[in-house]
């Protein structure tokens, strides 16, 4: 080539800033159509991935485009494998183009271009590396030749059969388009002639097949002059020169697809902007609009100057008009040459077309915006006016406040009319700006100077209505505070006051309730709903009686559960008519029932009151205890699961989904725990008859769940952070209100969260009451020193460890207690066991240790040394005494009930109590004269000795009650609440 040969054009600084001004364009293939009558140049786009422009010598593909064109769509599905190699360019194919594997000159028969598979027996060609040239060189010709077919000439001259058949065979599995016929040069080699008959039929090909076996007969059928020169053709085919052209024809096409796709994206970017709503904006726009067509006619004509100096070098001249005496295959280059230089300049005309009519709607809309933006301006003047007149009812109601507030209302009145002057005047350069700019923004000016004239009106509006709801306010305003405290109070009452333990209580709440009720009768809210009012007024009023009307709800449910409470409990007791005793009967016993007969009615008056307290204690712990499951299991199915629910929780702000696990806390393993174990526990004690102390039983039934207690712990230290969430967010969300309304709950969601807290205290009251059970605490020891013994000889020996222990005494049970120091100076007692007096059968000194003393009970006995030696005697009289009272209380009960019987059998049952009773009194003389039993104590504190008063029927009659009550008490208590 010479001195302006393409290497040497390629690597210029002039066409460096081609290649190098759109790096980051997209890889988009191109192909040529050429018209058989028109040399026009179409381009069917589609935008691929992204690839960046390294350098000058960086050459691009040429590819089959996918786009929405129908006629492209047709191709498209009649040619679909060649589209699966969209890949393919004249550099990914050098390598297979330099071994000559196949070529295409440029020469044609019948419109018909011509594919040439060259002699050359030294190249193996691969199924794959047929169809990678195969598809790369049908996509060279013009989308209208490749319609018509191709033509194929394989020459095959030197080579075998073999390989005749192998190409042939490639060609019949795949071939893009329609192929006319197929001319085989075949091998001129003795042998292969010999062998042709037997090695190839052309019958079997689906394709016409024509065996030259010259290049003369070849010429018969195809003109030379469409030929390359290996076969007897006037074409000069230089396959690097031609490779070299096609990558600058590709680059060429690509660079003017990028182009006309950055001129569509400009033009389609603008149609569908939407200009902004601020001035600022809309200039804005403007300088990028005019920036960006600036860029587009640059890149427009750098490109043409780079076609240009293609097309002279494709030529090798500077005269156009030569471009018939070309070769065929730079014919094809020109002319895609050409055509890509027609495209832009119709580029060029269209961005000016545009452009002529864009720029007028840029410059006004920038006045249409600087209109707007006044107006948005006086709107929001405007808009604040009319904040500034609804927000001041929601002040403080005092009379004070409302008349500072009719104060700042004057203040807004004068602010009013200054606005009102500005909105006359905008509405002015409205109207002449609808007569400047005629039909462009008449939807939008017209509207608003309408909008001005009407604002106008609905200040002087809001201003006058305004006034008179203040005034209105301020009449109604002392009424509507004594209501509201009422309500305050009544919600106070309800949620402050707890569920008492006795009849008498729940009778002073039930008073307490009723006197508050009557208090709303002099407030006199009548006159409230027959006054005309104002709608805001009256909205505020509605709110006031509807809350009145909760309010005065749950004070009836109230009134209706404390009457149930306070209701005396009355126990059938059977009437039992005595019979006369005969005169056999022996007089000592008529005289002690005669005797006792007013103790014992005071001893069971005491024992029914104290037995009727306790089943009252019981039935209240379990009707409250169904209510507040039912409560729990309330909020967790009307508000936990609604949170789970798409039609519902989709309206809830993120914060409050996130924050779920902190409004609720743990209630729901509050509620199983309730729910499946405490309330069942109670069920059982209730339905038990056989159980003779309600209150141990009940302070059983919490030692055993005292784990499951530690859940209202955590439940409290949450208690804040819920009430921080619900303030924050949930309070007046719609969400828990329609909630709360479909429920027909009085109260919101935060009351009832409150229900866990209130009911923990409520336990502390009733185990209070049980405690109460016991009696007064007649002595207290600190720091004793305790320890166990087995007593049986039976059972395994036991000696436990000894350990530190406060003990409580009471008239019924001792308590054994650790101490513990909360952390605020104050003890803290833990139980840990407990005693009946009711088991204790002996007291004394401790193997003759008198700073020791021993309480003996069936299988057991507990050692336990005072803190103070001198303790000790006080401690053993003390029990004594208490034992020798509740056996005289059995004993009494015993006695009346033999007296409803008949005389038979009073008179057996008084045997047997005598011989129980002389039995009893050997086995304690056994005990007192054998002190070195291990298994028994070492006095007896039913021996004479240990009595003041009384004979010696006494004592036995005291040992022998002793003997009876052991066989008749049950076992020893476990603990209390």
């Amino acid at each position: 080539m010479s001195k302006e040969s393409f290497g040497w054009f390629f690597n210029r600084k002039d066409s460096n800033r081609l290649s190098n001004g759109r790096e980051d364009s997209v890889q988009i293939g191109l192909m040529l159509n050429e018209n058989k009558n028109e040399d026009n140049f179409d381009m069917n786009e589609e935008k691929n991935e992204k690839k960046s422009f390294s350098s000058v010598n960086d050459y691009y593909i040429i590819e089959m485009p996918e786009d929405n064109d129908k006629n492209y769509q047709q191709q498209q599905s009649q040619h679909e494998h060649v589209l699966n190699e969209t890949s393919l360019n004249v550099m990914t194919t050098a390598d297979l183009l330099r071994e000559r594997i196949a070529f295409i000159t440029g020469g044609s028969t019948h419109n018909c271009p011509i594919l040439t598979f060259p002699d050359n027996p030294n190249i193996e060609i691969s199924q794959e590396k047929y169809k990678k040239i195969v598809n790369y060189l049908t996509q060279v010709p013009s989308e209208n030749e490749r319609q018509l077919g191709f033509v194929i000439v394989v020459d095959r001259r030197s080579d075998k059969w073999g390989s005749v058949k192998t190409i042939i065979n490639y060609i019949e599995d795949y071939f893009p388009y329609t192929i006319h016929v197929i001319y085989l040069l075949r091998p001129n080699g003795l042998f292969q002639r010999a062998l042709s008959k037997l090695t190839f039929n052309i019958t079997s090909c689906s394709h016409e097949i024509i065996v030259c076996r010259s290049l003369a007969e070849l010429h018969d059928y195809l003109d030379s002059s469409q030929l390359s020169k290996d076969l007897g053709g006037q074409i000069d085919f230089r396959l690097f020169e031609w490779i070299e052209q096609r990558a600058a024809i590709e680059k060429l096409t690509k660079a003017i697809y990028d182009l006309s796709l950055s001129l569509s994206t400009f033009i389609q970017e603008i149609e569908e902007c939407e200009f902004p709503n601020d001035v600022d904006g809309t200039k804005l726009i403007i300088t990028k609009h005019s920036s960006e067509k600036q860029d587009l006619e640059q890149e427009l004509n750098n490109t043409k100057c780079y076609g240009e100096s293609l097309l002279r070098i494709i030529q090798n001249s500077q005269d156009l008009s030569s471009i018939s005496i070309l070769a065929p295959d730079k014919i094809a280059h020109c002319k895609g040459v050409c055509n890509a230089l027609m495209h832009i300049e119709d580029s060029s005309k269209v961005l000016k077309e545009f452009w002529s009519v864009h720029q007028p709607r840029l410059l006004r809309c920038l006045e249409l915006r600087r209109f707007e933006t006044r107006f948005r301006e006086i709107q929001g003047l405007f808009t604040q006016l009319l904040n500034d007149l609804s927000i001041l009812p929601n002040s403080d109601r005092s009379i004070v406040e409302i008349d500072n507030i009719l104060t700042q209302l004057d203040i807004i009145t004068d602010r009013a009319q200054s606005i009102m002057e500005q909105a006359t005047n905008l509405r002015n350069d409205g109207l002449n700006l609808l007569t400047k700019q005629q039909s462009y923004g008449l939807d939008s000016i017209e509207p608003k100077c309408q909008e001005l004239e009407t604002i106008n009106s609905k200040i002087n509006e809001q201003i006058h209505e305004k006034q008179q709801n203040l005034l209105m306010l301020r009449s109604y305003n002392d009424k509507l505070e004594s209501v509201n405290h009422w309500c305050s109070k009544g919600r106070d009452i309800l949620n402050m006051h707890q569920i008492h333990l006795s009849n008498d209580k729940a009778a002073k709440s039930l008073n307490e309730l009723e006197d508050f009720l009557k208090e709303l009768k002099l407030i006199n809210i009548d006159d409230l709903q027959n006054v005309n009012i104002p709608e805001p007024l009256k909205s505020m009023i509605e709110q006031v009686l509807n809350r009145v009307g909760d309010v005065m709800n749950l004070c009836e449910k109230r009134c209706e559960l404390l009457q149930k409470l306070a209701q005396p409990i009355n126990r059938p007791v059977q009437r039992v008519q005595p019979l006369t005793l005969e005169t056999t009967s022996p007089s000592n016993d008529v005289s002690i029932l005669s005797a006792n007969s007013t103790d014992i009615k005071s001893i069971q008056c005491i024992n029914m009151k104290i037995d009727e307290k306790q089943r009252h204690v019981v039935r209240e712990l379990l009707v409250t205890e169904q209510i507040y499951v039912d409560e729990l299991k309330t909020i967790i199915e009307g508000y936990m699961m609604k949170f789970d629910d798409p039609d519902r929780y989709r309206y809830l702000a993120p914060a409050i989904l996130q924050n779920k696990n902190i409004l609720f806390g743990n209630l729901i393993d509050i509620y199983n725990f309730h729910a499946n174990a405490f309330l069942r526990d109670l069920q059982m004690i209730c339905d038990d008859s056989s159980v003779s102390c309600m209150g141990t039983a009940i302070g059983n039934c919490f030692i055993k769940r005292k784990s499951n207690f530690k859940l209202y712990e955590q439940y409290c230290q949450n208690k804040p952070n819920s009430e921080k969430i619900w303030e924050n967010y949930c309070f007046s969300h719609p969400f828990f209100l329609k909630i709360q309304q479909s429920l027909g709950h009085r109260l919101p969601l935060d009351s009832y969260l409150l229900k866990p807290i209130q009911r923990i205290t409520q336990y502390q009251l009733l185990l209070k009451g049980n405690l109460n059970s016991l009696g007064k605490i007649l002595l207290r020891g600190e720091h004793f020193q305790i320890s166990k013994e087995k007593r049986r000889a039976s059972s395994s020996y036991l000696r436990t460890k000894t350990c530190v222990r406060d003990i409580f005494l009471y008239d019924k049970e001792i308590l054994f207690c650790k101490k513990k120091n909360d952390g605020h100076s104050r003890s803290v007692y833990q139980f840990k066991e407990s005693i009946k007096i009711s088991d204790v059968g002996l007291s004394t000194y401790h193997k003759n240790d008198k700073k020791k003393f021993e309480v003996f009970l069936k299988d057991l006995s507990y050692v336990i040394q005072p803190s103070i030696d001198d303790d000790s005697t006080r401690w053993i009289e003390t029990i004594k005494k208490l034992v020798s009272h509740q056996i005289e209380q059995k004993r009494a009960e015993i006695k009346i009930r033999s007296a409803s019987l008949d005389h038979g059998s009073h008179l057996r049952r008084q045997s047997h109590l005598k011989h129980m009773e002389s039995d009893d009194e050997n086995m304690h003389d056994c005990s007192i004269s054998d002190e070195s039993d291990s298994d028994l104590p070492t006095k007896n504190f039913y021996s004479k000795k240990n009595f003041s008063s009384g004979g010696s029927s006494s004592n036995s009659s005291s040992t022998g009650s002793a003997k009876l009550y052991n066989t008749l008490t049950t076992s020893k208590s476990n603990s209390i609440g």
